[in-house]
């Protein structure tokens, strides 16, 4: 059995980057707690300040910088759902772009996005209109530049520190 070569590694690695954010979109759905979200974002783009009901103090959202881009975006296009789901998309999408681009080895990336790609938990909220693609994405940039700053530490120590 051959050695497959760096670029035939590099061209898995291009096919199947395209393949997550193609099945993350056939799996995208919304969860019902995001639309606690929406409202909140629907009454401080029309003025209501970030409030569940107009005229009530009280905050009904848990994550301030996923709710502020949802509101920009939503703020543009003027639509929740389609919006809220091609920006997770978009932003889970360039966490895995950055996992990948870090990672020295073309076939630990690949096996790492084909490791994405199978956990159930990791593509179903994606998309679902919560935290979680932010929360990916600052991950992935903390462990980049974590390991930017340490050298090539070991990113377990990343709990210790």
């Amino acid at each position: 059995m051959a050695i497959p070569s760096e670029s035939g590694v590099r061209i898995c690695l291009s096919l199947i980057c395209l393949l997550y954010p193609g099945v993350v979109f056939c799996t995208a759905w919304l969860a019902e707690d995001a639309f606690i979200t929406f409202r909140t974002v629907d009454n401080f783009i029309n003025g209501y300040g970030l409030t569940w009901n107009t005229g009530e103090r009280v905050q009904a959202y848990t994550h301030p910088l996923w709710m502020f881009l949802v509101s920009a975006c939503y703020f543009a296009t003027r639509e929740i759902s389609l919006t809220t789901m091609f920006l997770s998309l978009a932003v889970s999408s360039t966490a895995v772009w950055i996992f990948v681009r870090n990672v020295a080895n073309s076939a630990w990336a690949a096996l790492g996005v084909l490791t994405l790609i199978a956990s159930r938990a990791f593509i179903d909220y994606s998309t679902s209109g919560l935290e979680n693609p932010l929360t990916h994405l600052l991950l992935a940039l903390f462990v980049v530049l974590y390991l930017r700053e340490k050298g090539q530490g070991n990113p377990l120590l990343l709990s210790l520190e």
